[in-house]
């Protein structure tokens, strides 16, 4: 059985005004038993002007090269030739993610070639991650190729260079058909990607929070006196729906608040906005008689339109 492992690096080149993907590199790695053979080549996409500034940085190619490299028929053709002497052999053709497969069958439509070769591509990247497991559950259905390496205690960083990636799935898939990924290593990459995780919780809080502070700056610390016009109300129904922890419904003529029923007639409401602490709030305030309630929630996208609505509407009630 002949293994065939298949890498390709691509670049969005404009054709008749729309951006395509194209190859601008081939890797393959040819393994029969205890024998490797490998092929790798430039290629130049049809219309090709320069590599974007990301393919640049993470491939370290270069534009100069890209032009002087053969068009993708003239390499694949060249591939082709490279696995002729195996032409009898039964072989299977691996590539790691959906993307180098669509996108080869894409070139080869492009350039009217045969693309029977590239329709038989088995996606490794499913199949291989199947088998990363921590704690009874599967650690990702789509590991990237760093972290297959990790846990096949491969070293090495990817190098997002065709030939190199095609090296490295092929040793990935070899161990993958001998041994069990490492526990530890393993821990090591759920441990990884729990803290970037978090990290990019506590990012997307703090981007929040900002927003939330300059856009409720002008209303912070005034206390807004509500009266429940038809279209008050109707925000707060809003809120209401949008909100899971919303524990306030107004009825016709009542207010249902944590089991507590209130008179809407003998009811004062006010809103409190506070943007000073660190997470910007707003405080709805329920008085009847000597009973005062207050309900805190925290400023978010899915609040945020109903409280400035309200606000908004009772301040120009109070300018008129």
């Amino acid at each position: 059985m002949v293994h065939i492992y298949i890498d390709a690096e691509f670049d969005a080149v404009r054709i008749n005004g729309r951006h395509c993907q194209m190859v601008v590199s081939l890797g393959a790695v040819l393994k029969r038993e205890k024998h490797e053979e490998t092929f790798y080549s430039l290629v130049c996409p049809k219309n090709f002007k320069r590599l974007t500034s990301v393919v640049r940085k993470m491939t370290h190619l270069k534009d100069r090269d890209i032009r002087e490299a053969e068009s993708f028929p003239v390499v694949l053709k060249n591939f082709m030739q490279w696995l002729q002497p195996y032409a009898q052999d039964s072989c299977k053709v691996y590539s790691f993610g959906p993307d180098d497969r669509r996108t080869l069958l894409q070139e080869c439509e492009r350039h009217h070639a045969d693309s029977t070769l590239f329709r038989e591509i088995i996606d490794l990247q499913k199949q291989i991650s199947a088998t990363v497991i921590f704690q009874n559950a599967l650690v990702s259905a789509t590991l990237s190729l760093d972290d297959l390496k990790t846990a096949y205690d491969i070293e090495g960083a990817v190098e997002h260079n065709a030939l190199t990636d095609a090296h490295d799935l092929m040793r990935i898939h070899q161990a993958s058909l001998k041994r069990n990924p490492n526990p530890e290593a393993v821990r090591g990459i759920v441990e990884r990607k729990l803290a970037k995780q978090q990290e990019v919780a506590r990012k997307q809080q703090e981007k929040l929070f900002h927003i939330m502070k300059e856009r409720f700056s002008p209303y912070d610390t005034l206390e807004c006196s509500i009266t429940l016009y038809p279209e008050i109300v109707e925000q707060f129904h809003l809120w209401e729906e949008r909100d899971r922890n919303f524990h306030i419904n107004l009825q016709r003529k009542s207010i249902l608040l944590d089991g507590k029923e209130l008179s809407r007639e003998h009811t004062k409401i006010s809103m409190l906005v506070d943007i000073n602490q660190k997470i910007p709030s707003v405080t709805l305030i329920f008085t009847q008689d000597s009973l005062v309630l207050e309900k805190k929630y925290l400023l978010q996208y899915r609040n945020a339109t109903m409280v400035e609505n309200i606000l908004k509407r009772m301040l120009q009630h109070g300018n008129g």
